[in-house]
């Protein structure tokens, strides 16, 4: 007769419960280890199962990398323009960098800007010429618009045809000479031209003024018309114009002086109060 009852040592009355019955934790003895909650029976060894992940998205591995690019390229350009801008803090400097490279990669689209100007919006198309490191420079039919990326509330490219933007290694194809003094001299070479300055680094508004002093330029401010004069003097913080009638006729050579010298009209712009500026090309 076979024996259909428990032999587990761990039961008290043994030949009681039936075979392969669950030894309740209770009745358990000290001195019995138990390591199979209360089991007899033996758990099968673990047969080793390759796991695969589901996808995460329907679209071919090389087009799901190109949007995920796309997106955090996005995000990085929502977060510059979101963010207080503090041009002492080091992460927004980073920003800066990131919408500039942005607008970079746009050059010479047709682009159309909602520039805010106070109490107004105004709309200009051109083509995107180039983008420093904090304003845009547009080429307007005959003259350039200079606008500070804080007054941009939106910059839409008309080019149709064309379905991304890629950023392109400007200096991949340059004269050999002048990758050896790059790299054996890079902060004199660099220095000296404005182009460099803006590829490596971002050139700032007022330091691509600079070389325009002694030229006309047209202004327009917050809640004024358009403001024209010859630029004689650039800062960080403002630039001032010398404001003269059309009329008048420019001096002699040996004659001239410094207009800065004199304040009587002189105007003072804040950088902070000017929407774009106007250069004739």
């Amino acid at each position: 007769m076979i024996d259909n009852h428990c032999d587990c040592p761990c039961h008290h009355n043994m030949g009681v419960c039936p075979q392969g019955g669950f030894c309740c934790p209770g009745r358990i003895p000290e001195s019995v280890p138990n390591n199979r909650f209360g089991s007899p029976n033996i758990c099968q060894p673990t047969i080793p199962t390759p796991r695969y992940n589901s996808p995460t998205s329907s679209l071919p591995l090389r087009e799901l990398n190109a949007l995920q690019a796309c997106i955090e390229e996005i995000n990085d350009t929502l977060r510059t323009i979101g963010n207080p801008r503090n041009p002492d803090d080091p992460e927004q400097q980073q920003r800066q960098r990131q919408l500039q490279q942005h607008f970079r990669a746009l050059r010479f689209s047709l682009v159309k800007v909602i520039v805010d100007c106070h109490d107004e919006e105004i709309e200009i198309l051109g083509i995107l010429e180039d983008a420093g490191a904090n304003f845009i420079k547009l080429n307007t039919l005959g003259e350039k618009k200079l606008v500070l990326f804080n007054r941009i509330c939106l910059l839409k490219h008309e080019n149709i045809d064309t379905e991304t933007f890629e950023h392109q290694q400007e200096l991949i194809n340059i004269d050999i000479c002048l990758r050896r003094e790059i790299t054996l001299h890079f902060g004199e070479i660099v220095g000296r031209s404005p182009e460099l300055i803006n590829i490596f680094f971002g050139i700032p508004l007022y330091l691509f003024l600079l070389p325009i002093i002694g030229c006309k330029i047209r202004v327009k401010t917050d809640g004024e018309e358009i403001i024209t004069g010859i630029l004689c003097e650039v800062d960080e913080n403002q630039f001032r114009l010398e404001l003269k009638d059309e009329d008048e006729q420019e001096p002699e050579q040996e004659n001239v002086v410094d207009p800065c010298a004199e304040e009587d009209g002189v105007r003072t712009i804040n950088f902070d109060e000017v929407c774009f500026i106007s250069i004739d090309s």
